[in-house]
């Protein structure tokens, strides 16, 4: 099983990698298998730019039990997506003790509550293949418990959370 560990950055995703990988699974963290495909610098945006496609054609061919661990793991061929998510007052509250500056948390944020991952994950591999789970008021033991239920018993209908913030796009998108 390949099982993809996706969210806004902030979401928690490296820590519940480190968690997953210090339990024993084998897990892949994008940025390292990202570095040989970066083709580019979008300087406006402050980010490399990456050649999924061609990261994918050697992603695709692996055969192993892991963990894909990053926000572009979700657009690689993988049997399932769980998409860390945050509530976007929190995201900024962790992005701000990042030290990001304010204008990538504002990007940020406003991805998270756009469901930019999610919508992503799903288009991809489709909404039977893709769970949520809430990481806003869950410590990293219980996430990453979490992450290894659904990557060992894979997803079933109502495998993850509901999340849903646009209440709170509804009062802050102006």
């Amino acid at each position: 099983m390949k099982t993809a560990v996706t969210g806004t950055p902030g979401t928690g995703k490296t820590s519940v990698a480190s968690r997953l990988a210090a339990d024993g699974y084998m897990v892949l963290h994008v940025s390292e298998l990202a570095s040989p495909y970066v083709c580019g610098r979008d300087e406006e945006r402050d980010c490399d730019i990456v050649d999924v496609d061609a990261m994918d054609e050697l992603f695709r061919g692996r055969t192993d039990d892991l963990l894909v661990d990053g926000h572009l793991s979700h657009l690689l061929s993988v049997d399932q997506a769980v998409v860390l998510r945050c509530h976007p007052d929190v995201l900024a509250r962790r992005l701000r003790n990042k030290g990001w500056s304010q204008r990538k948390i504002r990007e940020n944020v406003m991805a998270e509550a756009l469901d930019v991952i999610l919508l992503d994950a799903v288009e991809r591999h489709g909404r039977e293949r893709v769970a949520q789970i809430d990481t806003s008021d869950r410590d990293v033991d219980a996430v990453a418990g979490m992450v290894a239920g659904l990557h060992d018993d894979g997803l079933s209908p109502d495998a993850g959370d509901i999340v849903n913030w646009s209440a709170w796009l509804v009062d802050h998108a102006g």
